[in-house]
């Protein structure tokens, strides 16, 4: 698991490369928490926070007096009792670190006292009774809010009537389960629960936990009132202050969790994109351009002279049509803000036809066939050459059709060799024009595309990876 330093890289990378790209209200809250981390790391080095956390009527205030030994937590009839956070602290230096859990001081009491007995102690702890979560004053939820990621252990008291709240299992015990190694549930007031029914509760208590992604939790039952299975709890509470990394820990399970927020919806990987991938585009624009025809006249122009057609920039709708096709593929599976920066980033329909165009438009056009005058030339002259040779050979005639079959042959490998060269420049300007679309296309579709799906798997891996 990564630590601390690991956690705040990963989220800071992800906060910066996809700055344009959260909710500004998600992004300001993941700067807050990431700055609450620091402070919780750098001001709780050798602390640890514990926390009892539950609804109106658990009896958390009780719970709090009946493990502390002392009477300082507001326990009463009247709900909702307790309204700011009370602090025993046994841990030094932990002033700063009370100030921005927001612990009023008059509400901090030091553990270290002549009240207190030696199985009330503990070093390096600081317990927490926060307000009901469930309170009807709107402040006293935002408390249990803002310092529930900062604690190293959190203890949820729940009580025999109300532990299958919803409001507690789907806001705060599911949301929460990948803190589930640093909590623990005690059912409090168990002593109201009716004589052997108890382990029935338990059971159901867990089953409800499993539910959650809670599944072997422990659970503790107890009666602060009673002051029944506290010691049990008071050990385990104990033997996580004993731990010396729970700062650091805490702080980078709120990292991580800030992360896996602003994760949502990040899940699919960016499409993987090849060069053949862009194969489609490129041809629907060659085809639309006119380039087969021109082919195919510069392929059959031969020896005759004729005017070649020029290629003409697509037609508008066919460049809408394979752009769009182009970003639909390229952006398939990726969350919505990001399928707009993929759209944003390709060239507009506009610009990617004038810029075919102009590309085709510098491709020198091949000049039309002609015929092979000099291989005719040469074909006369040994017709000549061979009428000549008959009137010295007395009317030889054979030498006559020797010469021009000669000249017959020299005049259509000159055709064959006209018929040639056009299919080499017909390859040629094929060869030509398709690269030309292919670098119109990267340029303009692929590559800014590309840098954005770069940048989609930057934030992506920061804000999923391990």
């Amino acid at each position: 698991m990564a630590n601390f330093d690991d956690e705040l890289a990963r989220l800071d990378t992800a906060m910066a490369e996809g700055s344009d790209v959260f909710e500004p209200y998600l992004l300001e809250r993941a700067r807050s928490e990431a700055e609450n981390a620091r402070r919780r790391r750098d001001q709780g080095l050798g602390v640890t926070v514990a926390v009892l956390a539950g609804g109106t009527g658990s009896g958390k205030s009780t719970l709090f007096n009946a493990l502390t030994g002392l009477r300082f937590a507001d326990a009463g009839e009247i709900r909702p009792t307790t309204m700011q956070p009370t602090a025993c602290v046994w841990a030094t230096g932990a002033e700063q670190l009370l100030d921005t859990l927001g612990v009023p001081r008059d509400r901090r009491i030091s553990g270290n006292s002549i009240l207190t007995t030696p199985e009330h102690t503990a070093d390096n702890l600081v317990l927490l009774d926060l307000p009901d979560h469930d309170s009807v004053a709107a402040s006293n939820a935002g408390v249990v809010n803002r310092i529930l990621p900062l604690a190293d252990l959190i203890v949820w008291v729940l009580d025999p009537q109300k532990y299958a709240d919803n409001l507690i299992h789907a806001s705060y015990l599911s949301a929460m389960r990948e803190r589930a190694g640093r909590m623990v549930v005690a059912v409090n007031q168990m002593d109201t629960v009716p004589r052997g029914r108890e382990e029935e509760l338990l059971a159901d208590v867990r089953r409800l936990l499993a539910a959650d992604g809670m599944e072997g939790i422990e659970v503790f039952a107890v009666s602060a009132l009673k002051k029944t299975g506290l010691s049990e709890l008071w050990a385990h509470i104990r033997r996580a202050a004993a731990a010396e990394d729970s700062a650091e820990q805490t702080a980078a399970a709120e990292l991580r969790a800030t992360r896996r927020r602003l994760g949502a919806g990040y899940e699919s990987a960016s499409p993987d994109l090849t060069a053949e991938d862009s194969e489609p585009v490129i041809t629907t624009l060659y085809d639309a351009s006119g380039i087969p025809s021109i082919v195919s006249a510069i392929s059959e122009s031969g020896a005759r002279r004729r005017a070649l057609p020029k290629p003409e920039q697509p037609s508008l709708p066919v460049v809408s049509a394979a752009r769009e096709s182009w970003v639909d593929k390229a952006s398939h599976g990726l969350p919505t803000v990001w399928r707009q920066r993929v759209a944003a980033a390709a060239a507009s329909p506009e610009a990617l036809r004038r810029r075919v165009g102009t590309a085709l438009r510098s491709i020198p056009a091949p000049k039309p066939g002609r015929f092979p005058w000099l291989w005719v030339a040469f074909a006369a002259v040994l017709v000549v050459a061979g009428a000549a040779a008959m009137a010295g050979a007395h009317g030889s005639w054979i030498l006559l059709v020797a010469a021009v079959l000669a000249g017959l042959v020299l005049c259509y490998a000159g055709v064959l060799h006209e018929r040639a060269k056009s299919r080499r420049a017909a390859e040629k300007y094929a060869s030509d024009a398709r690269e030309a679309i292919s670098r119109a296309v990267t340029e303009d579709l692929v590559a800014p595309i590309q840098a954005v799906l770069e940048r989609y798997g930057t934030v992506r891996e920061a804000l999923l990876g391990d």
